[in-house]
């Protein structure tokens, strides 16, 4: 690889930290927020949940840009009966990256009421000056979340905390992966059999942490190591993909995949072949992040719990 060609890959990674902000700050596995966005409107006349009977002032249609099949299949429409006069539709995006979802938030400012938002993303987007100002009053549930996942992610109601790792078929290697350098190998041993989430700041914490680096690093040299890691692994990765991360996973014709545990943990239920691995290093000091992801909904000031 050029010299200017890894240059121009560092600094198109570290762009994708933003230019006023750290890895520590807004990683995506810090907490999924919901973001009310500034150049939208909360529904009219919304009012919190335990000052007004159910469906009472409120109207109106949330438009809400979302992860493909995020949401339960029930959520909407008990939306929907507490607030008859009240819709929520849905517009799917944030599959690539917080990079990609500004650009989609910014390019359709006025089109979008509410986001879902990792951490990374959510931090970005208010840093822009994207995102509405929360009102946490308005939330009153918002208590029964525990605070330090409520002082961490400020910009909206978080929702979601999980982690990233990957799942393997043991009924198709010998291998028993354990660690992000496992993985590396397995690929290497098993061209084209394994995928990886496509996600920008999950895979470069990803190889951040299999170069020995924390998640979190943003210098120039980690940066360095990571992309040259991704692109030994790319070689031999099938594909990087933006959903269904387990897919290929489930009929076998990947032996591993780089997810969620939410997303294997559905997969095994399909195929309890799978094992999930969250690995090593990571489990052992999660202040890395480099496990961790959480979610919240941006969302406007009437969202009930």
């Amino acid at each position: 690889m050029q010299r200017e060609d890894r240059a121009e890959m560092v600094g198109a990674v570290m762009n994708t930290l933003g230019p006023t902000t750290t890895r520590r700050k807004f990683l995506r596995r810090s907490l999924d927020v919901a973001l009310l966005l500034a150049a939208a409107g909360a529904l009219p006349a919304c009012g919190k949940s335990d000052e007004s009977p159910a469906g009472a002032k409120v109207g109106g249609t949330i438009t809400m840009m979302n992860y493909p099949d995020w949401i339960g299949k029930d959520e909407i429409a008990s939306f929907r009966a507490a607030f008859p006069g009240a819709d929520v539709k849905q517009v799917s995006g944030l599959t690539s990256g917080a990079a990609q979802a500004i650009t989609q938030i910014r390019q359709n400012l006025k089109s979008y009421d509410l986001t879902l938002a990792g951490g990374a993303a959510a931090g970005q987007i208010q840093a822009a000056g994207l995102a509405a100002k929360f009102d946490a009053s308005q939330v009153p549930l918002l208590s029964g979340i525990p605070e330090f996942y409520r002082r961490s992610f400020p910009y909206g109601v978080p929702v979601d905390i999980g982690k990233v790792g990957f799942g393997y078929r043991k009924d198709l290697i010998d291998e028993r992966p354990e660690s992000w350098a496992d993985l590396w190998q397995l690929a290497a041993a098993h061209p084209r059999k394994v995928t990886v989430l496509k996600y920008a700041e999950d895979v470069v914490s990803m190889a951040l942490l299999r170069t020995g680096q924390s998640a979190n690093a943003d210098d120039e040299k980690s940066l360095a190591g990571a992309v040259d890691a991704l692109l030994e692994l790319k070689r031999n990765v099938r594909a990087f993909l933006p959903t269904d991360f387990s897919k290929d996973l489930i009929t076998g014709d990947a032996v591993a995949a780089v997810s969620y545990d939410y997303d294997i943990a559905s997969a095994q239920d399909k195929n309890p072949a799978i094992v999930w691995v969250a690995p090593a290093k990571v489990c052992r000091d999660t202040s890395t992040a480099g496990s961790l992801w959480r979610a919240a909904r941006i969302s406007p000031p009437c969202t009930r719990s």
